[in-house]
Parts: structure tokens; C-alpha cells; sequence
């Protein structure tokens, strides 16, 4: 009858009087429904205690929920055992999923490696440019650079403007100065990164004048 606020509350007195892992999956599902996503959680975190999660979806879903949640550290390791086991397949997404959580973690030496996997079984460069990113950010720019370089050869990136800055400021980090003007003049083709790559241009170009002023 779509009657779901008396099926919630048929579903929560199983739960308490008969504790099967069947009736605190149907119940997480109903409040799934609702939207009542923290309640849809703890159900679904039940499961799991009970041992009874074993299933892709389900425990894809209950990652999804620990993340909404800002538990990322509990979805990880959520996902990691299901790779392990096997219960989850190691796809491009999933691997995905798993380096998004170890950085949203703060566990980034864990995140990079999967990271890299996931970006290796993906048909797309955006993983690579968004790895590129993160190694900027832990002051690789070697490495930045290279990842970057596999991002464009694999193509289909979304915001092409942001790997060019990410290059740029590599090469400024290890005093490419002109490759750093040529990567950001690059970037501020796209009005989204304008005004940041001028001030980058701005400051490499005074660099390489600067360099040849005491070279003289």
C-alpha cells in the first residue's frame, strides 16, 4: 500500500524481538527510502557486526553511508577487506573509492598506491590528474609531472585548466621557470584559472629575469 512509515515500524519491532540479519537489511533499506540515512547506517552497520555482509552492493553502500557520514577511515577499511576477500572486484571505481577514503583519511601513503591502480584500469585521464594533484601536494613534483604527462595521453579530462596548473607549479617548484610560463599560459585559456595563472606567469617570468640578470 506504500504505507512505508508502518512497515519502518513493523521492521523495528523484528529487529528488537527477532534479530536476524534479513530484517536489519530490509529495515536499513526502508530507511534508506525515508532518507533516514544515519538510521539506514547503524542498520546496515549491524549487518556487519553480524557477519552477514557479504555482498558487492552491500557493502559498496555501506562505504557510501560511512563517507556521508564523514567516517572515512570505517569505509575504507570496509572496502579494503571486501578487495581482499574478493567480495568486491578491484574495478577502476571501486579502487577508486578505496584511495578516496584513505585520503579523506589522512592515511595518504596508503591512498597513493591505489590511487595509481585505480588510475592504471581506468580508461580516462582524470585519475591520473587528480594523482598528479596529490603528489604536488606531498611535494613530488617529479612525479606530478610524469603522472601528469599519462593523464593527457589516456585524455578525457574534465578540467584539462587544473592539470596545467598542477604541471606549472611543479615546474616552478624545481625552477623550470619557462616550462612553468608554458604550462600556465595553458591554463588560463580557461577563465576558471585565469587570474591564478597570470600571478604564477607573472612571478616565473621575474624568476627567469631575475636568473639571466645574475647569470650576467
Amino acid at each position: 500500500k506504500g504505507d512505508n512509515k508502518t512497515v519502518i515500524k513493523i521492521l523495528e519491532k523484528m529487529v528488537r524481538h527477532y534479530p536476524k540479519a534479513t530484517y536489519f537489511k530490509q529495515l536499513s533499506g526502508m530507511y534508506g527510502a525515508a532518507e533516514r540515512d544515519k538510521d539506514q547506517l547503524h542498520m546496515l552497520d549491524g549487518v556487519r557486526l553480524m557477519g552477514a555482509l557479504n555482498k558487492e552492493k552491500e557493502i559498496l553502500n555501506l562505504a557510501y553511508l560511512y563517507l556521508g557520514e564523514d567516517y572515512p577511515y570505517k569505509a575504507a577499511v570496509v572496502v579494503e577487506k571486501g578487495l581482499k576477500d574478493k567480495t568486491i572486484e578491484d574495478t577502476s571505481k571501486n579502487l577508486e573509492l578505496l584511495a578516496t577514503a584513505w585520503r579523506m583519511s589522512s592515511e595518504v601513503k596508503k591512498s597513493i598506491p591505489v590511487m595509481e591502480k585505480a588510475a592504471a584500469k581506468s580508461d580516462k585521464g582524470d585519475l591520473y590528474a587528480r594523482l598528479a594533484g596529490t603528489y604536488l601536494d606531498n611535494d613530488d613534483y617529479k612525479k606530478a609531472l610524469s603522472t601528469a604527462t599519462k593523464a593527457h595521453k589516456r585524455g578525457g579530462i574534465k578540467r584539462v585548466d587544473q592539470l596545467y596548473v598542477v604541471q606549472g607549479m611543479a615546474s616552478a617548484n624545481l625552477k623550470r621557470y619557462g616550462e612553468c610560463v608554458k604550462m600556465f599560459k595553458k591554463a588560463l585559456k580557461d577563465k576558471r584559472s585565469r587570474k591564478f595563472s597570470q600571478q604564477w606567469i607573472q612571478y616565473c617570468e621575474g624568476e627567469i629575469k631575475r636568473t639571466k640578470q645574475l647569470a650576467q
